[in-house]
């Protein structure tokens, strides 16, 4: 929402987000940031309510060696799936065995200070750093945030780890993706990041290409079949199907990194 109001005020903004600002009509910039507004009006109607709340559960019973078997298919899957990290590329993804390994060691967790979690930590962190966050972010943040006490692992929140942890985790996100654009670190780049991030603009990009797209050819009900079929082998099987919203719209309307918001599809 902050890149969008940035972006509609004609404010520096990156990547192609701003190559591409002329060819946005002023109706599909007014139409993306109402969606932006209810989006925003729904979630926060949704979350507010939530905020007394405290989460627990019961972990899985996990002996150390388990646990370790489980940190090394992590590093290894990671090492596999993101070349640009590790420096080397065996063009194999192995990005979902990552993911549902870190969902493992969640459910598995053990003490904050344990050499357990510790390692655990510094994997997402070296992944992190090595510029591919969206598939670690989550997974470091419910790593701190949940303590595991007394058999349960119970929501804890420091106000002060919270504030620290977050703009140390923030910091380090920036430079990750300065590093991984090629850019050069500076306060002034940290500085830019505070209202328009890369990853924020491209995908406010492909949003408002898919609204444009809407505009100018109507609509096109496949991609809502990628959406809700492609976890099957077949014609609209995954990101990479003619199907794919992203694909579409590189093939049919303008060129795209991919990605977009979670509703860009409708």
């Amino acid at each position: 929402m902050i890149t969008m109001i940035a972006f509609m005020n004609e404010l520096p903004v990156p990547g192609v987000l701003s190559l591409y600002r002329n060819i946005f009509s002023d109706k599909t910039i007014f139409t993306g940031f109402i969606l932006l507004v209810l989006t925003n009006f729904i979630l926060l109607c949704v979350l507010y309510p939530l905020r007394k709340k405290s989460y627990c559960y019961t972990p899985f019973k996990c002996t150390n060696i388990s646990y370790y078997l489980l940190l090394a298919l992590l590093f290894f899957s990671a090492v596999m799936s993101y070349p640009r990290v590790f420096g080397v590329d065996f063009g194999i993804d192995m990005s979902t065995i990552y993911i549902s390994t870190n969902i493992a060691l969640l459910l598995c967790k053990k003490e904050r200070m344990c050499w357990c979690s510790i390692l655990h930590t510094v994997i997402l962190l070296l992944v992190i750093v090595g510029g591919d966050r969206v598939d670690s972010i989550v997974s470091i943040v419910f790593l701190f945030i949940m303590n595991y006490e007394g058999g349960v692992v119970t929501e804890s929140i420091k106000k002060v780890y919270l504030v620290c942890g977050g703009s140390i985790l923030f910091v380090l996100s920036v430079i990750s993706g300065i590093i991984r654009d090629g850019n050069a670190i500076s306060i002034e780049t940290i500085f830019y990041s505070l209202y328009a991030q890369q990853t924020v603009s491209d995908v406010l990009y492909v949003f408002l290409c898919s609204i444009g797209y809407y505009y100018e050819n109507g609509i096109n009900l496949s991609v809502l079949g990628n959406l809700l079929f492609g976890l099957f082998p077949g014609p609209f099987y995954g990101v990479v199907s003619d199907y794919n919203y992203t694909i579409l719209l590189l093939k049919k309307f303008m060129p795209n990194p991919g990605g977009g918001l979670f509703f860009s599809e409708g």
